[in-house]
């Protein structure tokens, strides 16, 4: 499917309104490795799509790839959660409960940065995700201090800024 649609907007646009609902549905039947990509071709550069993803409920079916660290899933919502339009769409974001394995593998991962990134995206600039972090940055701000690894500090550091926005 990534080969199919390249940069055709056109045909991202066609294939997103006909296969989003059936892949969705099979991301836990099949291997992630190959809805994903296919998910991630659909979605990328197309913000209508991925403000649709999210407002569809989609983002509780990750539950179990996040919670089993797919770094295919990851992928997803960075993209996601990079997008312009995350804003609209950020106050979802609890009620998928997608944070608690974010939260979970940032806690028992020894290569936690990709988390910790995309924690930040998710909470940026709302007051209601960051606050109901409030009891666990502290412990999230320790991990990065006491890292030695410079891209799980640069991740870190990237959390606090979007922590404080």
């Amino acid at each position: 499917l990534p080969d199919l649609i390249g940069d055709n907007q056109d045909v991202q646009q066609i294939l997103a309104f006909q296969l989003m609902d059936p892949l969705v549905e099979n991301i836990n039947a099949h291997q992630s490795n190959e809805v994903i990509p296919a998910i991630l071709a659909l979605l990328k550069g197309n913000v209508k799509m991925q403000k649709l993803f999210v407002e569809t409920g989609h983002l509780s079916k990750l539950y179990r790839l996040i919670e089993n660290r797919d770094e295919n899933a990851i992928d997803l919502l960075i993209l996601l959660f990079q997008s312009p339009d995350a804003c609209s769409f950020r106050n979802l974001v609890q009620e998928s409960g997608i944070l608690n394995p974010i939260l979970k593998n940032i806690s028992n991962n020894k290569n936690f940065s990709r988390y910790i990134t995309l924690l930040g995206y998710i909470i940026k600039g709302n007051a209601e995700l960051t606050s109901s972090l409030s009891n666990g940055i502290d412990k999230l701000i320790s991990l990065v201090i006491f890292s030695k690894d410079q891209q799980e500090q640069k991740s870190g550091l990237f959390f606090i800024d979007c922590n404080n926005l």
